[in-house]
């Protein structure tokens, strides 16, 4: 759910230094209280924790959405937004009293990925042989290395990296050590790209992406073999840069993951979007929109 935090004067908003994809906390006090802490409204100011703020309401997570003089754009979970629903619900000048924005760190990545790390040890899929193929690969078996120069079987063939080839040979905005790069992570199975920043690895990146899709899609049998991509980042404004990237060169990307968390300019993308803009969505959401009606009747 989106939420709108904005200055009770309709100015701008005070000096803070909360960006997009920032994790905050939210917390409400009683009139005249907001600003009586210190680093209020700033990164790395102190903030309430895990206690609670002056009228008993326990701090909420959300994620910065966008960013503005005037406001800022917050997603919460749904469960957080029924509380806040529930607070101005009991009290609609609650919508107007002091809330308090910190900045917060979230340990939801870090618990994912450790997750994962876990699974390694154990087969999902014991028949897979790409399973079998990347778990040697990342988990640092004495074939490792082999195993991680091995061509995916969808490039095979001659022709492919023929064809690779010349796709790369059209590009204009690769060096010749990003188009090797690229050359390589096509014929292995495990590739790690590592360089500060501003190296190109981004543009490298979504180069190769545009060189697998364009390939495969040359032959049905190709695409058959390697079906749709994945590209995956740790945030959802690097998902979203790949996603800006990937459309600017012409490839047709469906945008995983909550469209509230997404770019505005980007969430007509996303997979819900594209889902209800097909006739059968149409005729979801239409009968949302009817059992919505029905359900406010019967109140």
């Amino acid at each position: 759910m989106v939420w709108k935090f904005a200055a009770n004067a309709r100015g701008n908003l005070p000096y803070h230094r909360f960006r997009q994809g920032d994790s905050l906390l939210i917390t409400q006090y009683n009139a005249g209280q907001a600003d009586s802490r210190p680093g209020n409204g700033n990164k790395g100011g102190s903030h309430p924790g895990s206690g609670t703020g002056n009228n008993g309401i326990k701090p909420l997570d959300a994620t910065v959405l966008e960013v503005r003089k005037e406001y800022l754009l917050l997603t919460v979970d749904k469960s957080d937004s029924d509380q806040l629903q529930r607070v101005i619900a009991q009290s609609p000048a609650a919508a107007l009293a002091g809330w308090r924005l910190d900045q917060s760190v979230r340990d939801t990545t870090a618990k994912r990925q450790l997750e994962a790390i876990k699974r390694l040890a154990h087969l999902r899929q014991p028949n897979s042989p790409f399973e079998l193929l990347l778990r040697s690969a990342l988990v640092g078996t004495p074939n490792g290395h082999y195993v991680a120069t091995m061509p995916p079987m969808w490039v095979r063939d001659s022709s492919w990296r023929s064809d690779v080839r010349d796709l790369l040979a059209g590009i204009d905005n690769l060096n010749s050590s990003q188009k090797g790069a690229i050359a390589q992570a096509v014929t292995r199975s495990l590739t790690l790209w590592q360089g500060p920043p501003g190296t190109g690895k981004t543009r490298t990146l979504l180069a190769l992406v545009e060189v697998l899709v364009k390939t495969a899609l040359q032959q049905d049998k190709r695409w058959r073999d390697m079906g749709p991509l994945l590209a995956c980042a740790d945030t959802n404004a690097a998902v979203d840069n790949l996603v800006e990237g990937l459309v600017g060169k012409g490839l047709k990307v469906v945008r995983l993951g909550q469209p509230a968390k997404v770019r505005a300019a980007l969430r007509h993308l996303t997979l819900e979007a594209q889902a209800e803009a097909t006739p059968a969505g149409q005729r979801a959401a239409a009968l949302r929109e009817a059992s919505k009606a029905l359900f406010e009747r019967a109140k």
